[in-house]
């Protein structure tokens, strides 16, 4: 049996998950007052006490690794990527949006995931399940992507099949500038999380998807796909 030890920060709201084989055993979430950083480690370790296990007994790890908090992204990241170089342990890496989308994906639920980014920006993604032959496969039906909230329709247009289920803190926060007819197509479930959160990491370790990789720890990098505010700052003075 083998255990799979999760770290999620990439959003407002961090989170872990201690899994055996691909059930979840225990998990843990908390609220970033200041930043992630504060939390992880003891949050980390009161998990293994918790379930009587040392880090030892890991026998690989799963991190997101964004689009979200560029900060945020890093504190998981380099927490994860610490320990796995430590104890020689590979890494599952996937981007947050999808992970995001989990619980929507088990479902069976086609999912358009919306997070804040900077400024005028949103972080936009679109996943489905196929189920073929006795396999279910995850599909990326748009990758993510950083885009101006005015341009949202006109991304989503050609491959997004309307109306959808939308999840994520970029709906509630920018619901009002949306395009009221497009509005109008966006679902919602209020039993789905706007959080991705490291519990559900197991959905998508039971689906086979190219967009789950299982890494070396040099191999496991931040997936920034849009600049920095420093960088926004910069390039506009």
């Amino acid at each position: 049996m083998s255990w799979t030890f999760a770290a999620e920060t990439s959003s407002s709201m961090g989170s872990l998950a201690l899994f055996k084989e691909t059930k979840l055993v225990d998990s843990a979430r908390w609220p970033a007052e200041k930043s992630h950083s504060e939390k992880i480690t003891v949050e980390a370790q009161n998990l293994l006490k918790k379930n009587k296990l040392k880090w030892a007994d890991i026998d690989q790890f799963a991190v997101s690794t964004g689009p979200g908090s560029f900060t945020g992204i890093r504190v998981a990241l380099n927490f994860i990527r610490t320990l796995a170089y430590s104890f020689e342990k590979p890494i599952y890496e996937m981007n947050s949006l999808l992970l995001l989308a989990a619980p929507a994906l088990e479902k069976r639920q086609p999912v358009l995931c919306l997070q804040s980014a900077f400024r005028n920006l949103i972080y936009c993604a679109a996943y489905s399940i196929s189920d073929e032959k006795l396999d279910s496969t995850i599909v990326e039906i748009l990758p993510p992507a950083a885009i101006e909230i005015e341009q949202l329709k006109n991304h989503i247009a050609e491959k997004v099949q309307l109306p959808i289920l939308a999840v994520g803190l970029g709906y509630s926060l920018f619901k009002q500038d949306f395009d009221p007819e497009l509005l109008k197509k966006f679902n919602r479930d209020p039993d789905l999380s706007d959080y991705p959160d490291a519990k559900n990491i197991s959905v998508l370790l039971n689906h086979k998807s190219p967009l789950i990789s299982k890494m070396h720890w040099s191999e496991t990098l931040p997936l920034y796909i849009r600049a920095s505010e420093a960088e926004e700052k910069l390039k506009n003075n």
